[in-house]
């Protein structure tokens, strides 16, 4: 079972996937009440009951399945509302079409993604039951190139909305991945992500996405990552000539919901008269069309007054359509800079998702403004190789204000710092967050000094601990906190260069847990929760429950493994990971 509301088919879950597979399909029978005169659900019909299916689905994946084996109409009703969301993958493609039309539910599909690059044989199959999707409403594509093909099908039904993806490193230019989406009435949701090394190469990339932004007429959400490489080898030089999109006269973004802007060569402008030192290079400035830099030619000539969420580093074009975000409900900014203060205080909306690095530069008043819509916060940022990470983490005192400021607060993530014992001054005051039911704490690993892992260990028995002591500090709420999730380290990306093998250190030992509270109401109730590993797997995991209740070998399938190491016991120093490492590649 995939996520709430998702039927999911998958290389990694063929063994959960076999229970919706029967040899032998099931005729669903007209139910009959066992005595007339009492109450019964044959009473309420089977729109009714399909109603109640679906909340089950979304909120208790695990009571859907169990109707489905109460009697062959309730069997019915559960995988309706199990294929409402279809997860589909090349591992295991034209089987799974096959028992879904053989089933008779294509049109209980709402909502269809396919993932990895999928067979000629698969998309032939698709193109044969998609007409039979009735009730479809979505298709998301999460690998580039959609098929002609399912194009085709889909501009037959202009109401079903695409979702799609363009990706491409620096290399073999492709201009069909992107070509053929334009003027595509489908398409209301996009995700780019190009990698350039010079200006021809990204110029030939913008004037096909520049084609796609002016031509599909119902595109509500961009995600635009249009950038130099960010590690490797080599550095690539920001070129001087311009290679943006160019957009002048009337030419315009659609009116977007959702702008996820997080690389992008904007252009600058350089007037004939002024003089350039030698000295002074102003990259993207060469053939620029306009009279003004192009970040503020965005911000003064696009429509900004539908978009719900933000999420960029571009501090100058951030505060450039600031003014005009009069419907913005979530921002997205992770990196620290001073004059971000003024869009926190200044934004004529009131937000209710806000993503920061931390609050050295902004203040925490800058949050507290929006306190009474505020239901999502994050404050995180990467560890840094400098003992500086810890200064930058959440103290006591601002936490009690984000708790009595911002009641209506149900998700929170935030980096925490320990030194020898677990903060539970700290996590006292998170068990007061009246409304809170996700939380997520980054622990620091400790890469700046990689001989000594900070301390106490995050692993398997400390995470199950931590969220019995969460509850006990919670009981009374009205609200339980239904999901906890721990990591250990979150060390910064590579950057440039050939890395050596210390580098690869900090993978090798973090580690993220999430403690789940049953979501069985009597279960739930009386705190029962499951822990799990996210690098392990189910297998693996299990196996670990085991070891932690005395009832496994000490020298079992799994404890060879480094990630089962790391989740049961924690990091190791730098030393001892060395020493292993070099033992697992002599054999």
């Amino acid at each position: 079972m995939g996520p709430p509301h998702t039927m999911f088919f998958s290389k990694d879950n063929r063994k959960n996937s076999t229970a919706y597979q029967p040899l032998v399909l099931i005729k669903p029978r007209v139910p009959q009440a066992m005595d007339s005169g009492a109450p019964s659900l044959t009473c309420l019909g089977n729109e009714v009951i399909a109603i109640i299916a679906d909340v089950l689905q979304c909120t208790s994946p695990k009571t859907i399945s169990s109707l489905a084996l109460v009697c062959s109409n309730f069997y019915r009703v559960a995988r309706y509302a199990q294929h409402r969301h279809l997860v589909l993958d090349s591992s295991r493609n034209t089987r799974m079409l096959e028992y879904l039309e053989k089933g008779g539910t294509p049109e209980a599909v709402r909502h269809l993604e396919v993932r990895d690059n999928a067979s000629g044989e698969f998309i032939s199959r698709l193109c044969e039951v998609i007409p039979k999707m009735t009730g479809l409403k979505d298709v998301t594509w999460s690998t580039t190139c959609v098929p002609e093909q399912v194009l085709q099908l889909l501009q037959k039904r202009p109401s079903i909305r695409l979702h799609t993806v363009v990706t491409h490193r620096y290399g073999q230019y492709n201009p069909g991945i992107i070509e053929r989406l334009q003027a595509n009435e489908n398409l209301v949701s996009i995700s780019v992500n190009i990698t350039y090394t010079n200006a021809e190469d990204c110029r030939r990339w913008a004037r096909l996405l520049k084609c796609v932004l002016l031509s599909c007429p119902n595109l509500l959400k961009l995600g635009l990552d249009l950038s130099l490489p960010r590690s490797g080898c080599m550095v690539h030089s920001a070129p001087l000539e311009y290679c943006g999109f160019g957009f002048i006269a009337e030419e315009r973004l659609p009116v977007l919901e959702e702008l996820d802007l997080q690389g992008y060569p904007f252009g600058f402008h350089v007037s004939k008269d002024t003089v350039m030192p030698p000295t002074l290079y102003m990259p993207y400035s060469q053939g620029y069309p306009l009279q003004v830099d192009e970040r503020e030619y965005w911000a003064d000539n696009f429509d900004w007054s539908r978009l719900t969420r933000l999420a960029t580093h571009d501090v100058r074009l951030a505060l450039g359509i600031m003014p005009y975000l009069t419907s913005l409900k979530e921002f997205d900014f992770a990196w620290q800079h001073k004059d971000m203060k003024t869009f926190y205080e200044q934004v004529p909306s009131s937000l209710e998702s806000i993503t920061v690095p931390n609050l050295e530069t902004i203040g925490v008043e800058s949050v507290l403004r929006h306190g009474n819509s505020l239901k999502k916060l994050t404050i995180h940022q990467n560890e840094s190789y400098q003992p500086t990470w810890r200064h930058s983490t959440m103290d006591a005192k601002t936490l009690i204000a984000i708790r009595d400021k911002c009641p209506h607060i149900e998700e929170l993530s935030l980096d925490i710092s320990r030194d020898g014992e677990w903060p539970y001054e700290i996590l006292d005051i998170l068990a007061g967050f009246d409304s809170l039911r996700f939380l997520k704490i980054w622990f620091e690993l400790g890469i700046a000094d990689a001989s000594k892992p900070i301390k106490p260990y995050v692993n398997f028995a400390a995470v199950e601990n931590l969220f019995k002591y969460l509850q006990k500090r919670a009981a009374g709420k009205k609200y339980p906190l239904t999901k906890l999730e721990i990591a250990s380290g979150c060390p910064p990306p590579l950057q440039f260069g050939y890395p050596s093998m210390n580098a690869y250190w900090p993978s090798h030992n973090s580690s993220n847990f999430v403690c789940m509270l049953s979501e069985r109401d009597d279960e739930g109730e009386r705190g029962i929760f499951s822990v799990s590993c996210t690098k392990l797997s189910k297998e693996e995991n299990e196996y670990l429950r085991r070891l932690k209740d005395g009832r496994g070998d000490l020298v079992g399938p799994f404890t060879m493994s480094e990630a089962f190491r790391v989740a049961r016991g924690g990091p190791v120093s730098i030393l001892v990971w060395k020493h292993e490492w070099g033992c697992r590649g002599s054999h």
